[in-house]
């Protein structure tokens, strides 16, 4: 059996081929969002191909949803200009759905064109800003803030011999006249976080013209560099990183942006909304000076990113070190690093050792008598005695050895006053305490310690591999 042809698949859908409100034939579905889904149509008298955004069902019954639904149509056509998508008619389904008819583009949205080809030359960015521009002060003129500035709500298609001709469009939470809905009361939050004005953020009843001013600005810093203005792992962390941190300057992105374009956007993105660029269509006016600039973007080479860069053109595929890979002496088995530990106690012994033979070796002493042994648990038999020299031997070897021990000392130090001694028996039970100590330790050690890096590699983690000698934690790479 062969495959059903991509037309066949559409025809699932029950809307294809069905005549809305005796006009529009339904002929496919072009895309789907979280509140709706839009088909291509056509006028069955007009012969003109539009789009039908319709409402999905489960919102249909919402009042608020509805309103706003129809507050996109009527502020589309209340505004009337070429760079904002036109709005056709409003009506319902048979099922009761709302829905809006829309001239139909063909394009792509800036945020796809971003995605694709990263930071844009500065004249089409100035370009594109400057029609973005262009359509909000109309909106603004018309008393609508749009609310929701960002670049998938901007649509580049071709117009004429415009090959990035922009339309704004969804205008679903735009604000009417200084007028709110019940949703946008004091103490709201409304729009797409990336883009949000610190004065919308934390309370959208407030925003204005310069609220769309902002999101423009951040629209314009993001064509310039690739990459967000702001970023953070949860939206706590955004908000305080909009409200009070600068987004990193332009010209540590590239070296070809104007400076008076990086303090246009600078400005645009000012924190106190009357510090901003004052509204559109000075916004637009002094984009003009930067529009015919084309010259390929000149990028500089940038350090490697941070975990919280996002993905784009400056994001590199090179895992960086972060709290969650790093590896320390507890992420390995105590049983695998058991020879360490015996290094290292074996060390600290070493130098107490070590220090006492000093203390010991430095007085001018008699011989010192071996202290008694001390019986050890019935369990545990007791050292065999060395045998001891006759009298007359020890004497012998002691004028034997007395000589050479005088030829090796030191000169005495100046005469100065008596230090403190320890006692002949103390010393006699430190020294005798460290070799006991001493010889188990070295013992565990020879045991536990490989006979090389190599080897000692080989007993950890399968994260661990040997370069040259020296393991190496495939995590740090």
């Amino acid at each position: 059996m062969t495959e059903p042809a991509h037309d066949d698949v559409e025809l699932v859908d029950p809307l294809i081929g069905r005549v809305l409100a005796e006009r529009y034939r339904m002929l496919r579905k072009v895309g789907v969002g979280g509140m709706g889904s839009i088909y291509e149509a056509e006028h069955v008298a007009l012969g003109r191909h539009v789009a039908v955004k319709i409402l999905h069902a489960q919102y249909a019954s919402d009042a608020e949803v509805v309103k706003r639904f129809r507050n996109e149509g009527r502020a589309a056509s209340r505004i009337g200009h070429p760079n904002i998508v036109e709005c056709l008619d409003f009506g319902r389904t048979a099922e009761g759905a709302p829905f809006l008819v829309m001239e139909f583009l063909e394009g792509r949205s800036l945020a796809d064109v971003m995605v694709e080809e990263g930071a844009l030359p500065v004249g089409r960015a100035a370009r594109i800003g400057r029609q973005i521009a262009s359509a909000l002060a109309a909106a603004h003129d018309a008393h609508i803030v749009h609310r929701d500035v960002k670049p998938e709500n901007v649509f580049l298609c071709r117009r004429d011999d415009n090959v990035d001709h922009a339309k704004v469009v969804d205008f679903g939470i735009s604000k009417f006249d200084g007028a709110l809905s019940a949703a946008t009361r004091t103490g709201a939050v409304l729009g797409s976080p990336n883009y949000m004005a610190p004065e919308q953020i934390h309370d959208a009843s407030r925003a204005d013209g310069r609220t769309d001013v902002y999101a423009l600005g951040a629209i314009l810093y993001q064509m310039l560099t690739g990459v967000l203005p702001f970023v953070a792992k949860s939206f706590p962390a955004l908000v305080v990183a909009i409200t009070t941190d600068e987004p990193e300057p332009i010209d540590t992105f590239r070296s070809d942006v104007p400076p008076d374009l990086i303090a246009l956007v600078r400005q645009a993105m000012a924190k106190d909304a009357a510090d901003r660029v004052p509204n559109m269509r000075s916004f637009a006016e002094r984009l003009n000076q930067f529009v015919r600039m084309d010259m390929p973007p000149q990028l500089r080479e940038r350090p490697e990113p941070s975990e919280s860069t996002p993905a784009g053109p400056f994001h590199s595929s090179v895992r960086s070190v972060t709290p969650q890979t790093q590896i320390s002496m507890a992420d390995i088995p105590t049983r695998r690093a058991g020879w360490l530990w015996a290094l290292v106690v074996g060390g600290l012994l070493a130098v107490g050792v070590a220090v006492a033979v000093t203390l010991l070796g430095g007085r001018d002493e008699a011989p010192v008598e071996p202290a008694p042994e001390v019986a050890g648990p019935a369990s545990v038999p007791a050292p065999v005695p060395e045998p001891q020299p006759e009298p007359q031997e020890a004497e012998a070897q002691q004028a034997a050895t007395e000589p050479a021990a005088t030829e090796t000392q030191p000169a005495p130090p100046a005469p100065e006053p008596e230090p403190t001694r320890m006692t002949t028996t103390a010393m006699t039970g430190t020294s005798q305490m460290a070799t006991t100590m001493r010889e188990p330790v070295v013992t565990a050690m020879q045991q536990a310690e490989p006979a090389s890096m190599e080897e000692a590699a080989t007993t950890m983690e399968p994260t661990v591999r040997v370069r040259g000698g020296t393991p190496v934690y495939d995590d740090y790479e």
